[in-house]
């Protein structure tokens, strides 16, 4: 069994040192990171057939936990060697890739303040997280939008619209968490609630699974949704990655666009 092992010094370098390692025609291409590490590298393997081996080394993992794939990174090395290849769905928003979820709303303006406070005053994530949390719901931003939900048009005054890689669980213990990857739908989760309060209710329903019963939250499912806020660009987070994108935001579904590997038996070895 032989590896090329290539450690990269930031972010910047992830994309180029996928698509050299495409181009190197390996047998699997590996990556270990966090969802935004495993993002840019699904978007070069995307629809090239080459089969990606997952190292979940973030903090929350949720492509890997929803995959089924181990967070132990012994077990993570197995599987790749060892373990079936799978095809999964990859979620697209003007044509850039996400395995979760993009948004938004809130969220991406939560995320800009968060880096903002991180690099200002030196504070560690979660901290920061925090207080990017009081100061923009402080504000309250609320948006009107325009959804085409597979032709079917939808207008909403909202502080949060979060389009999901497939369906995610609102009820129970599994609250966030995906049961596949691979059913060909996009999830579009809407907010409508009009006060800081309904906020946090929505949040303390999550927290019990109780989210699919409150009447300011609202779920549909597509294969393609336009959504348009009236303006230029917007601040749209994919994978926890915030990035300016132009208006209309066009969402679609590539089902099956990303091989991977997950546990259970194979009939050859990947080396």
């Amino acid at each position: 069994m032989r590896a090329n092992v290539h450690l990269l010094r930031d972010g910047s370098e992830l994309v180029p040192a996928a698509q050299q390692a495409l181009e190197a025609a390996p047998d699997v291409v590996v990556a270990g990171g966090g969802d935004g590490t495993l993002n840019a590298v699904a978007g070069v393997l995307a629809r090239t057939g080459m089969p990606f081996g997952v190292l979940p080394l973030g903090t929350l993992n949720h492509f890997a936990r929803d995959a089924g794939i181990p967070i132990e990174l012994p077990s993570a090395i197995a599987t790749i060697c060892e373990g079936r290849l799978v095809h999964v769905d990859l979620g697209r928003v003007n044509g850039r890739v996400f395995l979760n979820n993009s948004s938004v709303g809130l969220y991406p303006e939560v995320v800009l303040k968060r880096d903002q406070l991180q690099q200002r005053l030196r504070r560690g994530k979660w901290p920061a997280a925090a207080w990017a949390a009081m100061c923009v719901l402080r504000r309250f931003p609320y948006f009107d939008v325009s959804l085409n939900v597979d032709g079917e048009m939808i207008r909403r005054r909202t502080p949060l619209v979060l389009i999901g890689n497939n369906g995610y669980e609102l009820d129970g213990l599994r609250v966030g968490r995906r049961e596949r990857l691979d059913a060909g739908l996009l999830s579009v989760h809407v907010i409508d609630c009009r006060r800081r309060l309904g906020l946090l209710g929505l949040a303390a329903r999550a927290l019990v699974g109780r989210l699919q019963q409150a009447r300011d939250f609202e779920t549909l499912y597509a294969t393609r949704v336009e959504l348009n806020t009236g303006r230029r660009h917007a601040s749209v987070s994919t994978d926890g990655e915030v990035e300016h994108l132009a208006m209309p935001l066009a969402y679609e579904i590539d089902p099956g666009a990303l091989s991977i590997f997950v546990p259970g038996t194979t009939t050859r070895r990947v080396v």
